[in-house]
């Protein structure tokens, strides 16, 4: 059995960087090979049918690792600085650039709810 870690990303600001964040990181091949990716809208934007938050499944620190290097190749690339927060559990980390700081962060938050395994139930 092996731990998974549920993560959910929510970017402050307009939900058109959001949309661009998603987009990007299903185009992303090592974030698309690492694991599974879904937006949804949780009714609290005010905009019918806008995408609220971005849903990620994964498995193990390598796609935990293409996930915050995804982000930070997006954050680079796009205008604005809006800020970003990774959710797993209990633990969230909030970042607002790409930086190598801002990876590790988001590395070593996630990776310990994986090591934990409290972020998602265990799979066979």
């Amino acid at each position: 059995m092996r731990s998974i870690v549920n993560v959910t990303i929510t970017v402050t600001g307009d939900g058109q960087s959001l949309d661009q964040l998603y987009g990007w990181l299903r185009k992303d091949t090592d974030v698309a090979r690492s694991g599974k990716l879904s937006a949804r809208s949780t009714g609290t934007s005010g905009e019918m049918g806008a995408l609220d938050v971005i849903d990620v499944v994964l498995s193990n620190t390598t796609g935990i690792a293409a996930l915050a290097v995804g982000y930070a190749t997006w954050r680079r690339s796009s205008s604005g600085r809006p800020r970003t927060t990774f959710t797993s559990g209990r633990t969230s980390v909030t970042v607002e650039g790409g930086s190598d700081d801002d990876i590790r962060r988001i590395i070593d938050t996630l990776s310990d709810e994986l090591d934990a395994g409290s972020g998602g139930p265990a799979v066979d």
